[in-house]
């Protein structure tokens, strides 16, 4: 399927994308919009807050990912001393 190129094909399709939550795409899509038609300066704005989004998803991920190897380390060197005190017995 061959994509149109209508500006506001792309600029309804990110908002749509925005409010799914699906940031990169719908970053993507207004930039498709801009390059079609770059004399609406909201499209800037709308463009900016999805790579906000985008960069706080991405920040968020992270984050749980430090927290969850942080975890695991715990529960490792937990059943290293485990097994070490009952070595000793």
């Amino acid at each position: 399927i061959r994509a149109p190129d209508n500006a506001f094909f792309y600029k309804d399709s990110a908002d749509v994308l925005f409010k799914l939550q699906r940031y990169e795409e719908a970053l993507s899509a207004y930039n498709e919009a801009i390059v079609r038609n770059p004399t609406i300066g909201s499209w800037y704005s709308y463009r900016a807050e999805a790579k906000k989004m985008l960069r706080e998803k991405l920040q968020k991920i992270q984050e749980e990912l430090m927290a969850s190897a942080e975890q695991d380390r715990f529960l490792a060197e937990k059943k290293k001393h485990t097994t070490d005190t009952r070595e000793l017995k």
